[in-house]
């Protein structure tokens, strides 16, 4: 160690001189010498929901920006059979026409053949006033362009629509059509050719699904349609087929054992959808998913109540893309969801999405995850405008595959079952996360976790963090581990617990512009308190630094590591929480710490530490130039063999320090402990 003798204690009037070897340099107190002052960091930009989509309310949030909230401010509105409250709608909307008195159907399209239908209607010829009995006397003669009307009424039997062919209810809760007879390979309704139109009807419970649309060159319309309680799908395109979709409701689909599945939508194996104004509500496993190929546009929809099939079985995300299906959603509200909001798995899944709700997620499962998104194995997920709230374990989840968030907030992520987590955002697994304007708000243990993946961000605002439940440790903004590959300009982390920022772990390499991290608190048993550690060989650059308000060491290289910062401010560091119990010994209250690692600063103030301003030790090293140490105990402690004073010197003020330089032992931070 090397030994020195403090040559002046710095009294009222702050004047010293620190003894800086051979080197002639000295660290002067004279406050007439001028330095270049630490450049502020540029705070980030808020993320911009706006505009609203069409019928979205602005609701002022209370961290400064507005959200776009979906329902009018009595919320969502619960419906009468046969009518739906979209995402921007007023109210309820009846789907299709009312009832009427005669139960035909009126508007029926002009300059077309019409066979009538009545259920229960004795030898009819299909004319208005000799309707057919069944569905399956119109569907025997009808030709392409016929339209098939239905009166009022439930039928009972399975259909098939040959190409061109329309079938269309009176209305909506008083047309429905069931099959009694099980089977997972036909619906209720069969399209067998193109251009096949299905409106104004409820499809029944039935023990199969309901609207099956299957083959290449099939393709159908669908429009003021009604699914409730049918088996395994409310609606499943598959194979080439296609479905353009327009007021649909898809409700209370039930698993079919040994098939966990009860989808209200599913789009697969190079099929196709456009669906507006879709409301799938109380289904399982998920609301809706696309696989294999197919395709899905999706806007103006509402997924709801999605759940698992069992307690031990996967599901009840509200949508679910695998296999390399393609997902396009734009102004779509998935609440209530069990597990996961937005899962996508597997090499060529892409979920791209516009104007997004996630409100709360339920967990599944011992672990109890209940995600907002979940992304991985190669799939990729973009989102624009999204709002992510209430969601347990995780707010977004990326394991190697690749999200792209412009403009997302995600906030209020509770706890997993065990008490623990509850994180904003995790990437590992050679992921890939590139980001513009985030904020994640009221989450607990970390903000932010990377791990063995790259992360690029511009805009990234942190605040609120609590401690896992489990034990009260973390609550940390940032953890960077595992050979993480970081790049974040302009961000701020604020009401934190335990450390702000965690950089560790061999080939983990960090890049940061205009950082801002402030009040963070020792956990409940009173340690740390820290903004800033790197350790265990891991590599950081900082510039623009602003750090307030922390404990223990604001800023601090432990056992290996490297980092350098351009223009830092550290500002008000106090002793642990536990500083008069179980620290007593080793309450710390440093601003900038060095343990058998390298620090280089360029442009620092460091003011209001409670004891040391700099302090280096365990053969650790720091190379200050032009910057103050004010108001701290003692301005340098320096317990190193390999520290050169110099080093301590070049144009740096010592000012209103208790001592400006000391060679006391003090105790050295440990390393901390990592996300799992």
């Amino acid at each position: 160690m090397v030994c020195l003798v403090v040559a002046a204690a710095c009294g009222d009037d702050g004047t010293g001189t620190v003894d800086a070897g051979d080197s002639g340099a000295d660290g002067r107190t004279d406050s007439s010498m001028v330095f270049g002052a630490p450049v502020a960091p540029t705070p980030p930009a808020l993320p911009n929901l706006l505009p609203c989509a069409p019928g979205w309310r602005e609701v002022p949030h209370g961290d400064g920006f507005m959200v776009c909230e979906p329902w009018p401010a009595a919320g969502r509105g619960e419906c009468a059979a046969g009518a739906v409250h979209y995402p921007g709608t007023a109210g309820c909307v009846p789907l299709g026409p009312e009832c009427p008195a005669d139960g035909v159907p009126i508007g029926l399209p002009g300059g077309r053949t019409v066979l009538y239908v009545r259920p229960g209607a004795e030898a009819g010829t299909g004319a208005a006033g000799s309707p057919f009995g069944t569905i399956a006397e119109a569907t025997a003669v009808a030709v392409a362009g016929t339209v098939i009307a239905l009166a009022v009424g439930d039928y009972e039997e399975e259909v098939t629509l040959g190409a061109g062919i329309a079938l269309v209810g009176a209305c909506v809760t008083g047309t429905t059509i069931t099959e009694p007879s099980a089977r997972l390979d036909r619906g209720v309704i069969n399209p067998e050719g193109a251009d096949v139109e299905v409106r104004n009807l409820t499809i029944g419970s039935s023990p199969r699904p309901g609207l099956w649309i299957l083959g290449e060159g099939v393709s159908v319309t669908a429009t003021d349609l009604a699914i409730v309680g049918t088996r395994v799908v409310g609606i499943s395109v598959e194979r080439g087929a296609h479905l353009d979709a327009d007021r649909i409701s898809v409700r209370d689909v039930e698993d079919s054992p040994p098939f966990p599945l009860g989808r209200a939508l599913n789009v697969e194996t190079g099929a196709t959808a456009t669906v507006r104004h879709l409301d799938a509500r109380r289904n399982v496993e998920f609301g809706v998913a696309v696989l294999a190929g197919g395709e899905l546009h999706l806007e103006d929809s509402i997924v709801a109540e999605t759940r698992a099939p069992g307690p031990d079985v996967n599901g009840g995300p509200g949508l679910g893309v695998f296999t390399g299906g393609h997902l396009t959603a734009q102004r779509v509200v998935l609440e209530d969801s069990q597990q996961g909001g937005v899962m996508g798995f597997d090499e060529g899944s892409v979920i791209d999405l516009s104007d997004v709700m996630v409100r709360r997620v339920e967990p599944w499962g011992e672990r109890g995850a209940g995600r907002a998104f979940d992304v991985e194995r190669g799939a990729s997920l973009t989102c624009r405008r999204c709002l992510l709230t209430e969601a347990r374990e995780i707010g977004v989840g990326v394991g190697g595959a690749t999200v792209v968030l412009e403009d997302v907030l995600i906030e209020h992520v509770g706890f997993d079952a065990r008490g623990m987590l509850g994180r904003g955002m995790v990437v590992q697994t050679r992921g890939v996360a590139i980001v513009d304007r985030l904020a994640i708000l009221d989450v607990s243990e970390f903000g932010i976790v990377v791990g063995e993946s790259r992360f690029t961000a511009n805009d990234v605002v942190i605040r609120r963090l609590v401690p896992q439940r489990s034990d009260g440790w973390f609550g940390r903004a940032l953890g960077f581990q595992a050979a993480a590959n970081v790049e974040i300009r302009r961000i701020e982390a604020s009401d934190l617990y335990e450390v702000g920022m965690l950089v560790a772990g061999s080939g983990t390499d960090v890049f940061m512009e205009d950082v801002l991290i402030k009040d963070v608190r020792s956990r409940p048993d009173g340690f740390l308190g820290e903004g800033i550690i790197v350790e265990d060989h891991a590599s950081t650059v900082l510039s623009r630094v602003h750090i307030e308000n922390v404990r223990e060491t604001a800023v601090a290289a432990i056992r290996g590591a490297t980092l350098t910062i351009n223009d830092l401010v550290i500002r008000g560091v106090s002793p642990q929480g536990c500083q008069d119990t179980a620290c007593a010994a080793f309450p710390g209250g440093h601003g900038l710490g060095a343990y058998d690692s390298q620090i280089t600063v360029d442009r620092f103030l460091i003011e209001a530490a409670d004891l040391c301003g700099i302090h280096v030790a365990d053969d650790g090293q720091l190379f200050l130039e032009e910057g103050v140490v004010r108001g701290a105990a003692i301005g340098a402690c320096v317990q190193s063999d390999t520290q050169d004073l110099a080093d301590l010197s070049r144009s740096v003020d010592y000012l209103d320090n208790g001592t400006n330089l000391e060679a006391t032992m003090l105790p050295v931070p440990e390393p901390l402990a990592i996300a799992e």
